[in-house]
């Protein structure tokens, strides 16, 4: 009786939650677009714009202004890679731990084994 309930809970909860973020991401997407500077994602773009623009009106800036571009690239790439790896990891943990039986250690040295 209750995993048939929690299932329509979840018929329920799963839309619902989808329409929230559908409906947060257009206020956000259309907010942006009427008020750029108000987000700090509009803050970004004016100031790329006039990083790209004071890079560009000298000429000695060129090595400058691609060592800045790589290191963002980098950056970038460790963070997704840390992203990619923990959430590996924590979803390898709770799949263990999330049996009936009596959770050992064998299941955690099995998960770390390939990291």
């Amino acid at each position: 009786n209750f995993d048939v309930q929690e299932k329509y809970l979840d018929y329920v909860l799963v839309p619902s939650g989808l329409l929230v973020l559908g409906i947060y991401h257009s206020w956000l997407l259309i907010a942006i677009r009427r008020h750029p500077t108000r987000f700090v994602i509009g803050l970004n773009r004016v100031s790329r714009h006039r990083w790209v623009y004071h890079m560009m009106s000298d000429p000695k800036n060129g090595i400058l202004a691609i060592q800045t571009i790589r290191n963002n690239l980098m950056a970038s790439t460790l963070l997704a890679t840390i992203a990619i790896t923990l959430s590996s990891l924590i979803s390898a943990v709770v799949s263990n731990s999330s049996s009936p039986t009596k959770p050992s250690l064998t299941g955690y040295i099995h998960t770390f084994k390939y990291f």
